[in-house]
């Protein structure tokens, strides 16, 4: 009886060297065409130094390398996605049966030839750095002039993380789709039109933390564009951030080696329709359900536009530079972190912003905006009940009732003139011409407690200093545009006189006004959410429904 001899499988090392040597070959093209772009470099660098040193033009700068100035990182990044793809150039998954045909796993294969790229990709980018700092080098000798300090010598290695971080992200969209072109602008446009309708719609604590993923400390610009800058307190001015370019490398690069691994598992089918086939298939093929979905959300906007309550915001800035006197003075005393370095703190005492709350009776908050008036001369005694009301007015507005919603036993009546509730701890005595007004109506009003009234008035506040300390600006939100600038106006008030009773000088510089048109939940910002998400969860289900049935023909 014959057996059948297997060869042994090759090692992970020989299947790197043959991917080395093959990514290689592929490459030759690109190699020469920058080795010659780096000869041309030189030539000209040459060239215009011999030309600056012959005719004595002190003021002409010699060509050099400054790695802090960011120039060379962007390229090394751009430089990094084309060559990934050029690296599977005319091998999408569609087109990589062959890798069930090899010695070695599909993912293997993959994945080493991806690492082959990267090392040839360090590779280049050393080169051309070492090339460029040497054609720096060879200006200055020529021209006699010192070449700028280039800086730490670790910053030369940002191109080369750059590089790393591009080629890594772009590796992923190329080994993973058929049209990876349209995937990374894809990506951009999404991203951009999410900044842009953030912005629009008025989320900005939204629109700042998806910004931070572009332009935070460890966004994709420091990984890529090697923005890794950062204030040196110390000598006021920007300075490379090792953290910073260490940070945004590993999580972007982390990002990027995670994706490359994720879609070297993904198993080439060459039946499965490409992307742009698959999204017309799917949009066009379930019309009546995109158009469904489009139209059930655009209802539900409509309805939540009559449900959202609009937010606005109201704004103020305080004359806070103190006088030189009063500087010296404070230094003196060590108390800057309690007058100009902790404004917020200062903003929260209970001088401040509890004394606001009292003043104008935030603690009663009237169901209805249009109701204030009737609040106005609203107090509460030390002892109070906190509850929610009900104010009735008969016909001829000479009689009042007041009761407690979820409390029966609470309960009080009288006529026009008299106090109302306080016997619960109310101090109220509306006006006869006033109460008149209300004549057969209900009135609904909340009444809280103070301390907590003045915790959710200081969470609506937003305290804003510029590093000069010259300015203190304010904002403070409210459904109630009246009553966001009339509550503003009171705590700038009152922090002036805080500065006053501690012998400082500050003014208000711009008071507050009733804003005209809301910030946030305006009808515009609800209805256009509810269609962007409409549109995009229709096109989801689009999908879906397209891939559920695809995997039943091919069941």
């Amino acid at each position: 009886m014959t057996s059948v001899a297997l060869h042994a499988l090759p090692r992970w090392r020989t299947v790197a060297r043959e991917q080395l040597r093959a990514v290689g070959l592929r490459s030759r093209v690109g190699g020469l065409a920058l080795i010659t772009l780096l000869g041309v470099l030189m030539v000209l660098v040459v060239r215009a130094s011999l030309r600056a040193r012959s005719l004595e033009v002190s003021r002409l700068a010699s060509p050099t390398f400054d790695i802090e100035s960011g120039a060379w990182t962007p390229v090394a990044a751009v430089v990094a996605v084309l060559f990934a793809f050029a690296m599977w150039r005319e091998e999408d998954p569609d087109r990589r049966s062959y890798h069930w045909m090899m010695p070695v796993a599909p993912h293997v294969h993959t994945l080493t030839r991806v690492l082959a790229g990267w090392v040839w990709l360090l590779a280049a980018t050393a080169v051309s750095l070492a090339t460029v700092a040497s054609i720096a080098a060879l200006s200055s000798m020529i021209t006699g002039r010192p070449q700028p300090n280039a800086g730490f010598a670790l910053w030369w290695m940002l191109p080369l993380t750059s590089a790393t971080v591009a080629y890594f992200l772009a590796s992923a969209a190329t080994v993973g789709t058929r049209q990876p072109i349209l995937w990374v602008f894809g990506v951009i446009l999404l991203y951009s039109s999410s900044l842009l309708g953030l912005e629009v719609l008025g989320y900005r604590d939204t629109h700042d933390v998806v910004r931070a993923a572009l332009t935070g400390d460890y966004g994709i610009t420091a990984a890529l564009a090697g923005d890794i800058e950062r204030m040196d307190t110390a000598q006021l001015r920007m300075v490379p951030s090792l953290q910073r370019w260490f940070g945004a490398s590993i999580v972007w690069g982390g990002l990027g080696v995670l994706l490359v691994v994720t879609a070297s598992y993904r198993r080439a089918e060459p039946t499965v329709i490409h992307e742009h086939g698959l999204f017309r298939r799917a949009i066009v093929g379930h019309t009546r359900l995109v158009a469904s979905v489009i139209a059930l959300s655009a209802a539900a906007g409509v309805v939540a536009t009559r449900v959202a309550r609009p937010e606005y915001e109201a704004r103020a800035t305080i004359w806070n530079e103190p006088r030189p006197t009063e500087r010296m003075a404070m230094e003196i005393r060590s108390a800057r972190t309690q007058v100009v370095g902790e404004p917020r703190a200062l903003f929260a005492s209970s001088r401040i912003v509890d004394t606001v709350v009292r003043r104008l009776a935030l603690y009663v908050r009237p169901d209805n905006a249009a109701d204030t008036s009737l609040l106005r001369n609203f107090s509460i005694a030390d002892r109070f009940m906190p509850a929610d009301f009900r104010l009735a007015v008969d016909d001829r507005g000479t009689r009042w009732s007041l009761r407690a919603v979820d409390n029966r036993q609470i309960s009080d009546s009288g006529v026009a003139g008299d106090s109302v509730g306080r016997d619960y701890g109310l101090r109220w005595r509306p006006e006869p011409a006033m109460l008149a007004r209300f004549a057969g109506r209900e009135v609904g009003f909340s009444l809280g407690t103070p301390r907590l009234a003045a915790v959710d008035l200081f969470a609506r506040l937003s305290i804003v200093q510029p590093a000069s300390r010259a300015f203190l600006q304010l904002a403070l939100s409210d459904p109630d545009p009246q009553r966001a600038a009339r509550t503003l106006n009171a705590l700038t008030s009152a922090y002036v006189e805080e500065m006053h009773r501690r012998g400082m000088t500050r003014s208000v510089l711009d008071s507050a006004v009733a804003p005209a048109l809301p910030y946030k939940n305006s009808s515009a910002q609800v209805l256009s959410t509810w269609l962007i998400a409409g549109v995009v969860v229709s096109i989801g289900l689009a999908f879906a429904a397209s891939a559920l049935e695809e995997r039943m023909q091919h069941a």
